[in-house]
């Protein structure tokens, strides 16, 4: 394969034009040799900045929480490195991990796979687990000089409290516990760079997380949003404030890459180099105050993508905005769960793989296999075996949600409040009933 048909291979791979990722149609040993003939490029385009406190960061940031993966919280380095590195030499330099991310070995491959680039020329974000994990003041210190080596560094440009929502319990781990005190001092050090939040609450807590804004010292937000409504009443809430605002779940858990046939076509009319992803990233960086959009890429299809995306980046004008807007709601899947994958969740204790049911619940609703009202009611026969052969492969007869038991272990980690066995409940009738030929 000469240079040539390796980029063309790399333009056709961003278009969606093949099937790739760990175990795929095209051969890894093709993806490898065309990541090669890339990094042989000695111009790369490069991704569209954004000023951050005197800064330029990269529009697009890569997170580190769905990387590609041989088996469970197994990190596939070999490809994952080639991802990176594409990513890094067209630009991206926001690079977003977490204390629990894929069981935990996600921040120690950030700092493997990051050493190698010039410090100061990447951004490495990482956050304090208080509800995930941190017990008090010296254990969240244990765990920030845990995560500083894991990462191998002696500063995080960007620090954020994990995940909080709920206001009470806020107060009592990081106000009245003394680790808010702490992080700023880490920052008076120098060992955090800017300090903020990542978001997962309720209208209310946000408000007095806002109202906070001086004393709390907060530099940066960590919101969900993404074009189909999802957070938007939270970004509303931040934007006043001037605050960055960063991006996560742009794409909703891949929900918006994953459009029905129809929607595709429709939006492909409209603009053709722009991929389904790309209208939603550029449809979130296109907001006022968004300095980054994280996209969590476990195929080269996303790298690729998401890097063009932002190639001499341009917001969406208004009439864009409308056309996307109506396309997506005519074709939208119904009775879509609010799930984005995260599997904090997990792992259940019975074994039950709720991300995977979720998230194969929601792509066949989006297809409209299970019915125009997503519960199986009107499926053809031809749909009931299709969808009873992707339930049993995809998920797998000992994690389907048949095996919850309702222990509701799981429903206080789920940032999007679902009540996970309530869900399995009407899954498990709903498979029940397309079983027995009751649709």
């Amino acid at each position: 394969m000469d240079n040539i048909t390796r980029r063309s291979l790399l333009d056709l791979i961003a278009k969606g034009g093949l099937a790739c990722g760990c175990g795929c149609a095209l051969s890894r040993f093709a993806l490898l040799d065309a990541l090669a003939a890339d990094a042989a490029d000695p111009n790369p385009f490069q991704v569209s900045t954004v000023d951050f406190y005197g800064r330029q960061l990269s529009r697009l940031g890569f997170g580190m929480m769905r990387l590609p993966q041989k088996g469970r919280d197994v990190i596939d380095e070999e490809l994952a490195d080639k991802l990176v590195d594409y990513a890094f030499r067209h630009g991206v330099n926001y690079f977003d991990t977490a204390w629990m991310y894929i069981g935990g070995k996600s921040q120690y491959y950030t700092g493997k796979v990051l050493e190698k680039y010039d410090r100061e020329k990447v951004c490495i974000v990482n956050k304090m687990p208080g509800g995930h994990g941190a017990t008090g003041l010296e254990d969240a210190k244990r765990k920030f000089q845990t995560q500083l080596d894991a990462c191998r560094t002696k500063y995080f440009d960007i620090y954020l409290l994990h995940a909080i929502g709920d206001y009470r319990r806020y107060e009592e781990f990081y106000i009245k516990g003394g680790v808010l005190d702490y992080l700023k001092k880490e920052r008076d050090a120098g060992r955090i760079r800017r300090l903020g939040f990542s978001f997962h609450g309720g209208k209310d807590d946000l408000r007095r997380y806002l109202d906070a804004k001086d004393s709390a010292g907060w530099e940066v937000v960590m919101l969900q949003m993404s074009a189909n409504g999802v957070g938007r009443e939270f970004y509303e809430m931040t934007q006043p404030t001037g605050l960055p605002i960063v991006v996560m779940e742009p794409l909703h858990a891949g929900r918006l890459a994953n459009l029905n046939v129809a929607a595709r076509k429709a939006l492909a009319e409209l603009k053709p180099d722009l991929t389904p992803a790309g209208w939603a990233l550029r449809w979130v960086s296109s907001q006022p105050n968004v300095a980054v959009a994280i996209s969590g890429m476990a195929k080269l299809a996303d790298v690729v993508d998401n890097c063009n995306t932002y190639r001499d980046f341009q917001p969406l004008t208004e009439a864009d905005v409308a056309s996307y807007h109506a396309i997506c709601e005519k074709y939208k899947g119904a009775n879509l769960l609010p799930c984005t994958g995260c599997a904090y969740c997990a792992p259940c204790p019975h074994g039950v793989d709720i991300p995977g049911v979720f998230g194969l619940i929601n792509a066949c609703r989006t297809d409209g296999l299970l019915g125009p009202n997503g519960d199986g009611k009107g499926m053809s026969a031809a749909d009931r075996k299709k969808f009873l052969v992707l339930y049993r492969n995809k998920v797998g007869a000992k994690a389907d949600a048949s095996h919850c038991t309702s222990c509701d272990k799981c429903h206080p980690k789920c940032p999007q409040h679902i009540k996970v066995s309530e869900e399995f409940r009407k899954i498990n009738a709903m498979v029940e009933d397309i079983r027995k030929g009751r649709t």
